[in-house]
């Protein structure tokens, strides 16, 4: 699916590179304002407002890496990059739900989800959430831990404040000391990946700053996020959306790079959202999301980086709205050319996390996979010879070119109902959202051992207490 083209393309990194020269952007952080400054931007200290210039952009695409290696705790690596298939992530939240009741994630919970996501054979990574019952200065390096002792899947921790990342740095190098990973740096085995959000319009806090300045060093891979709302923060028109939304991460992309040449990044002008003028509400899973984060997508494609969307719901609970709208976006990104897509178990603009819906969307996941494989058109596939040998006759189930290709050629569920009526209604009269109820309860009953060995555990959790005495919580 092609939302621009390449006139189009062209104009929106036009219009970007002329938000950046006119207006510029808000740097709260001194000396990365004196640093940007340093490499041709033009300051203004009384705005705190630096111009940047559009070689400074060309410059800092150019040593972006076109391949970013994401790693797990079984000491895989997958990368990602501009054709590669999409990989499906978790996503962060306040809250968590199981059925209709909402309630805040506390560590107890924020395991739970963990453990389940484990699971979830289409979920590449597990993103980490706000732990309620933690201070906020502590929660992101509590859930790294609690991540890394219950997932052996990529892991991306939400971010609180640069120590706390700091933290996470000390907590994953710990964990590569682990015999098994042999000595690696977090630069070869990327367990971990971090991200933060500018202001819209056009504004990186010290907060962010700070974040990108405190992890630059480590070759450790870094989302650039703009979360433009059409309507509110950024014009209503979805073009004009999108090119302030590029200019925005273009602007990170050239403070990440002049901290740390070559840092590995991830170009998410996909997580736009638009405002509801009937509802006063952002949303994150209308159509026009669907449009505007397909063509970030599209975009981060245009200069060869990987790229992020998110696909979400305005749904309280899992019901047709959230699978209608989880398909939607999440087809839209992969028909686009996304690369990470998030939002696996995220209800009400991704304030919730849901345990059914999770497990929905991981099926959604693979049908989405499924669709965009697409159909291959091999000569043993077409299949002509078999047409010519069974003629008139409906024997096709018995013959050996069934066996051999239908376990490749159609998707299975043990989710969707695809029995007749009276089966149905013999097992139960089950609806999807309480089939998957069933299904969270079969996939938390099983146990796996970590493999995060007792040694590393205690230095993990000795980090943890030290830094949460530090902290003065």
């Amino acid at each position: 699916m092609h939302v621009l083209t390449d006139g189009e393309k062209k104009k929106v990194h036009e219009i970007a590179l002329a938000i950046l020269n006119d207006v510029g952007v808000k740097v709260d952080h001194p000396g990365i304002f004196d640093l940007l400054c340093q490499i041709g931007g033009k300051g203004d200290k009384g705005t705190s407002v630096v111009r940047m210039s559009e070689e400074m952009v060309t410059n800092a695409l150019a040593s972006c890496p076109k391949r970013v290696a994401l790693a797990d705790l079984e000491g895989g690596i997958t990368e990602v990059y501009n054709g590669a298939q999409p990989l499906f992530w978790g996503g962060n939240a306040l809250y968590f739900s199981r059925g209709k009741k909402r309630e805040l994630m506390t560590e107890a919970r924020f395991v739970e989800m963990v453990r389940l996501y484990d699971t979830l054979e289409n979920v590449h990574a597990v993103v980490g959430t706000s732990i309620g019952d933690f201070p906020p200065q502590t929660r992101d390096f509590v859930g790294l831990r609690r991540l890394a002792e219950n997932s052996d899947k990529h892991m991306r921790p939400v971010i609180f404040t640069p120590t706390g990342a700091q933290v996470i740095v000390e907590m994953c190098q710990t964990i590569l000391e682990m015999e098994r990973f042999q000595g690696a740096t977090l630069a070869q085995l990327p367990i971990v990946s971090f991200g933060f959000t500018i202001v819209s319009p056009l504004h990186w806090t010290n907060l962010a700053l700070e974040v990108f300045e405190k992890t630059s060093g480590f070759g450790i891979p870094v989302m650039v996020n703009s979360e433009v709302i059409a309507g509110t923060t950024a014009p209503v028109t979805l073009p004009g959306a999108l090119c302030l939304a590029v200019a925005e991460v273009m602007s990170g992309i050239v403070i990440v790079e002049a901290l740390e040449k070559g840092r590995p990044v991830v170009f998410n002008a996909g997580f736009p959202h638009v405002f509801d003028m009937q509802t006063a509400e952002t949303l994150t899973g209308s159509s026009e999301n669907g449009l505007l984060q397909g063509a970030g997508d599209q975009m981060a494609a245009h200069y060869g980086l990987p790229s992020a969307s998110w696909m979400s719901t305005e749904s309280m609970v899992p019901d047709g709205q959230a699978c209608l709208e989880k398909v939607l976006t999440g087809l839209q990104h992969a028909y686009s050319g996304a690369n990470l897509i998030w939002g696996i178990g995220n209800l009400e603009s991704t304030l919730t996390i849901s345990l059914e819906q999770a497990v929905i969307d991981n099926e959604i996941a693979a049908s989405i996979l499924r669709t965009i494989r697409g159909l291959d058109f091999s000569e043993d596939r077409l299949a002509f010879p078999l047409i010519k040998e069974m003629g008139h006759r409906s024997e096709y189930l018995s013959s050996d070119h069934t066996f051999t290709y239908f376990k490749e050629e159609l998707l299975f569920s043990n989710l969707w109902n695809r029995e007749r009526r009276e089966n149905w209604e013999e097992k139960g009269a089950l609806d999807l959202a309480e089939r998957a109820s069933h299904s969270v309860q079969e996939r938390l009953s099983r146990r796996r051992e970590s493999l995060i060995d007792d040694t590393t555990r205690r230095r993990l959790q000795a980090i943890e207490k030290r830094w949460i005495q530090k902290l003065g919580s």
